[in-house]
């Protein structure tokens, strides 16, 4: 009984600690969601330098004016988009605001959460971490940064000359739009993380890189089933292609870099 009393008590430290960690990431998330969803940023000058302070505008704010330039940016002239329901414009602002906002806070929860895991860990696993936390976040950037600037361009440009061939007005919903622009971020950037997965299952030694090579068939197919699964099917294969030989090609670098550090 007195094991299992202190068991439990460890737990709830163990839990303390991970609420406490995770609350100021939390709170920096929820003030810079605020101050980007309900302000603007205006600039003055004095001095000679440019200062900016906030200034409450709900419809000019930093979101609405972000979401400006990615529609301006995503969509061809002519496609329109329109509200469907009542809150989609605020939802729409949510929507954009929690993604700068997730972006900006996210080395503070990744800092949390690896101080929180950082003393459980042996000196192996802290040494797999570390070699593979920054290629991984920079994989992740590579795929939404992809994902932006070919894929969803190429998806909302087909789309607009498919409404003009059938006849019917080039629209879109706003959250609609909205919505698939950060699946597709979110989607893509973590499928970029494919050489990644196939590295640290070298490295800890799950998996031979030659049996990956063996089989790279399988993977292959693999590659065009998220590809599949990940693109919306309008766009006549052309996507899927193009994400499937992204993804192929992830593969195998993730074999090559795993054969270099095998060898080391």
């Amino acid at each position: 009984m007195q094991n299992s009393s202190s068991i439990l008590n460890e737990y709830y430290k163990y839990f303390n600690e991970l609420l406490r960690r995770l609350l100021i990431p939390t709170i920096f998330f929820i003030v810079v969601l605020i101050l980007v969803m309900f302000f603007k940023f205006n600039k003055v000058e004095i001095n000679k330098l440019y200062i900016y302070y906030p200034f409450p505008s709900l419809t000019n704010s930093t979101s609405v004016i972000i979401f400006k330039k990615i529609r301006n940016f995503m969509l061809p002239k002519n496609m329109i988009l329109i509200s469907v329901n009542a809150f989609d414009p605020l939802i729409s602002s949510l929507y954009t605001s929690s993604l700068i906002s997730a972006i900006i806070s996210s080395p503070l929860w990744i800092y949390e959460i690896y101080a929180f895991i950082f003393p459980a860990l042996t000196q192996k696993e802290r040494k797999t971490i570390n070699m593979f936390i920054i290629p991984s976040i920079i994989l992740f950037i590579f795929g939404a940064l992809f994902s932006y600037f070919i894929i969803l361009p190429a998806i909302f440009r087909f789309m607009y000359y498919l409404d003009l061939g059938i006849g019917v007005l080039p629209s879109l919903s706003i959250r609609a739009f909205i919505s698939t622009v950060l699946s597709f971020v979110l989607l893509v950037g973590i499928s970029f993380e494919y050489p990644i997965v196939i590295m640290a299952l070298t490295y800890i030694g799950f998996v031979d890189y030659k049996t990956l090579l063996k089989y790279w068939r399988y993977a292959i197919a693999i590659s065009f089933i998220i590809a599949l699964i990940i693109s919306p099917g309008a766009t006549g294969g052309i996507i899927e292609i193009t994400i499937g030989l992204t993804l192929s090609g992830l593969y195998f670098l993730g074999i090559l870099i795993s054969k270099y550090i095998i060898k080391r």
